[in-house]
């Protein structure tokens, strides 16, 4: 908001689609070094020796419309995952039809859980219980790694996308491991129940290299990427580019296929262009470098598929920090605060609807979640008129708004609770009705009907888009 947006205030129209319409990428490349589990490299593994290694081969072809088979590592998919979550991740059997197509598609998957995310910490390896306890996303990673050392990463991949597919994730870990082993045998990988002692003994001790016998820390080394990067179980990403919510499968599939489309698009522009060469550079580099919006971390915001914006003149802004409210903490001083975030309310002062809307941001500010200050960051508010003020009871809502940062957010809330009839003939009226606020001390009631008593005239802000509306 300010000289960067240009004319009057207006919605967000014709003139440039928001960030949030336009693709975006997440640098997911960079940073996840024995966080993320690759389970095959197009350009290293045996299984795509006979892959044709000329990218100018490729672009001939897919011109045609074949595939983009290539021995290169066109395309990354990192899959974010919780297999004890039960929750599905469609993702997986994207990735699946994809390899069958022949597509140069590395897989990555960054298992991690849900809280240990959320709290920046990974909980600790769980004891074994006998094997009755509940299986967890470590127990899952652990096993992973194994099977892509010992078997290689798309025996690893296919047992990570039959255990997608358990109708029942509430087992213990005994029995998710007995799961692996059933599925190695019937794919003929092993056979007998050799194997089993392995998994049991690498999910007992954390240990998955028998030699150095170290423990395993990649699972603190992707919860530690997964907090950074603010992702999640339930994400994954194309180069980069986030794929959609797949709680809907039907859009899901129809996104997927489009974004396809368009990163295809992209890496053939790339070849063209020679950003992309037959050269040892990495293609994943090249495209999250050369690529559309990158943003090192993942914002929800970014998500939102349709973005309203209001832009402000300049001009229009009000730089008084007096018509500022910034709730005040038991934990941290203001002083210590390093950012406000700035959510404004334009309000009808002249209506029940329009002074209940504010008021409904003042109780935030009377008792504002602790969240809010972990950071040294404190959320600041403004109301401000959507529209004309000209009675006596608006006028005076505007003036106390004006000045709010003199008073506590109580006192002005009864303040305008009092106003919200909004039936006076003039300001002495309303300054008797302030003067019977007895739940407020008798000096701030004084000081409120000063603000209101204050010489005013008619308050004509240019149209808004709403009469009663936030923006933050």
């Amino acid at each position: 908001i300010g000289n960067n947006l240009s004319g009057a205030s207006e919605l967000y129209g014709d003139k440039e689609l928001p960030v949030s319409s336009k693709k975006y990428r997440i640098d997911v490349g960079r940073g996840g070094k024995n966080a993320v589990l690759y389970l095959n490299d197009i350009e290293k593994d045996p299984e795509y020796r006979s892959w044709p290694s000329s990218l100018q081969e490729m672009l001939m072809r897919s011109q045609y419309g074949g595939a983009p088979t290539v021995r290169r590592n066109l395309f990354t998919l990192l899959v974010v995952m919780d297999p004890a979550s039960g929750v599905a991740q469609p993702s997986l059997s994207v990735a699946a039809q994809l390899m069958n197509s022949q597509v140069p598609l590395r897989i990555g998957v960054l298992i991690v859980n849900e809280n240990d995310v959320a709290n920046g910490l990974a909980s600790p390896h769980p004891s074994w219980n006998d094997g009755q306890r509940r299986f967890h996303a470590r127990d899952s990673s652990l096993i992973l790694r194994f099977l892509a050392k010992e078997f290689g990463g798309l025996t690893s991949f296919s047992c990570l996308v039959q255990m997608s597919h358990m109708s029942d994730t509430d087992i213990t870990v005994s029995e998710y491991i007995d799961k692996h082993v059933a599925f190695l045998n019937e794919m003929g990988v092993v056979q007998g129940m050799g194997v089993r002692y392995n998994l049991e003994a690498i999910v007992k001790s954390g240990k998955i290299d028998s030699v150095t016998k170290r423990i395993d820390i990649t699972y603190e080394q992707a919860v530690s990427f997964a907090s950074d990067k603010l992702i999640a179980p339930g994400m994954s990403f194309f180069n980069g580019l986030p794929l959609p919510d797949a709680s809907d499968r039907e859009s899901f599939g129809a996104a997927v296929n489009e974004i396809f489309s368009y990163e295809q698009q992209n890496i053939m522009e790339l070849v063209v262009k020679g950003i992309i060469s037959d050269g040892p550079k990495s293609v994943y580099a090249a495209v999250l470098r050369k690529g559309d919006n990158l943003f090192k971390q993942f914002h929800p915001l970014l998500r939102e598929s349709e973005g309203v914006y209001f832009a402000l003149d300049s001009s229009e802004l009000d730089s008084d920090v007096d018509s500022l409210l910034v709730p005040s903490s038991p934990s941290i001083s203001l002083e210590e605060v390093r950012a406000l975030y700035l959510i404004e309310a334009f309000v009808d002062f002249e209506s029940t609807e329009g002074v209940g809307a504010a008021i409904a941001l003042m109780d935030i500010n009377i008792s504002p979640p602790e969240a809010w200050y972990e950071s040294k960051t404190a959320v600041a508010s403004k109301i401000s008129p959507s529209g004309p003020v000209e009675s006596p009871g608006g006028l005076a809502m505007f003036n106390i708004l004006r000045s709010v940062s003199q008073f506590n957010a109580s006192d002005v809330k009864a303040a305008l609770l009092s106003l919200l009839p909004g039936n006076f003939d003039s300001t002495s009226d309303v300054a008797a009705v302030i003067n019977q606020l007895e739940q407020v001390d008798k000096e701030v009631r004084q000081k409120l009907i000063d603000v209101v008593s204050a010489e005013h005239t008619k308050v004509s802000p240019s149209p808004r888009p709403e009469k009663n509306f936030y923006i933050a």
